[in-house]
């Protein structure tokens, strides 16, 4: 009797995951595009360590957000924002320096510079560089806090609110199994300091994926919105942080067959977390208080 090579089918699971995988892949910026974004990085935080003023000359620039980590998506075809890219400067001072100045800081020295000057949009709390039709970047200065983390700007200028890019960029990180920024633990540099730009994971593993296809939906979702609707849009952080608590606490509790077993129930918990956060939200309107810091997600 012959042989029959008989192919297997693969299951409706494994191709739908699959097809997931596929479609969150194409989210990625080409190697060209991520390659562009490193070298304006390295340019720019070159220039701002290069700077002699005392609070410039010992700080520290790192990556934070989508690039720091790993969940960066490719522009839509039809948008003229391409993407973003999210620098930190920490400055060398204390909240001594007030939120107007470290900003100005930071502005004047990269308007002294004749690669930027004509490229350079102020905004609420930071200063942004615009590669026409590819990308921007902003900078934003922070100070070392006392108690941990850092201080940023209030959109206003009038005082310094509590941050902490490194830590959340760690926490994210670490959920998702493939750390790509560097932890470091030292509170003070002697001179300024560029922090590499995190290499582009070849493998992001199921959480980025997921907050990447999550962002995407977000946008198309966005622009089928009346223009006076758009604002409802939730910004990437409140997407990333909810994901990153919904598969941190169905990866703690269950165990599961496949990708997209976990996938899919860490979608369901994601749906779970964001119904909590918008009655809890609703219920603080209602009694007219206001969130205390530390106290919830957001």
């Amino acid at each position: 009797m012959n042989d029959l090579n008989i192919g297997i089918v693969p299951s409706r699971d494994a191709v739908t995951a699959a097809l997931l995988s596929r479609l969150a892949y194409n989210l990625d910026l080409t190697s060209t595009q991520y390659e562009r974004a490193r070298s304006a990085y390295e340019t720019v935080g070159s220039v701002l360590a290069a700077d002699l003023r005392l609070p410039l000359a010992r700080s520290k620039v790192f990556p934070q957000g989508s690039f720091a980590l790993g969940t960066v998506v490719k522009p839509l075809a039809d948008s003229d924002e391409g993407f973003d890219v999210d620098l930190i400067c920490r400055l060398a001072s204390t909240e001594a320096l007030l939120p107007a100045q470290a900003k100005a800081l930071v502005g004047t020295c990269l308007a002294n510079d004749g690669r930027y000057k004509d490229k350079l949009k102020e905004k609420a709390r930071c200063w942004r560089v615009v590669f026409a039709g590819e990308f921007h970047m902003d900078i934003a200065p922070v100070v070392p806090r006392l108690a941990g983390g850092d201080l940023i700007p209030d959109r206003e200028l009038r005082v310094w609110i509590p941050t902490a890019p490194e830590l959340y960029a760690t926490w994210f990180n670490r959920l998702a199994d493939a750390a790509q920024t560097r932890r470091l633990t030292e509170a003070y540099v002697i001179k300024a300091e560029v922090i590499p730009f995190p290499d582009d994971p070849a493998e992001r593993g199921w959480l980025r994926r997921l907050v990447q296809v999550l962002k995407r939906h977000r946008c198309v979702w966005r622009d089928s919105l009346p223009a006076t609707r758009r604002d409802y849009a939730p910004i990437s952080i409140i997407i990333t942080t909810l994901a990153a608590y919904a598969f941190g606490e169905v990866a703690s509790a269950q165990r599961f067959d496949s990708p997209l077993d976990s996938a899919s129930s860490r979608c369901r918990r994601y749906a779970d977390v964001c119904r909590a956060s918008l009655v809890a939200q609703r219920a603080r309107s209602m009694v007219g208080t206001k969130p205390r810091c530390g106290r919830e997600l957001f």
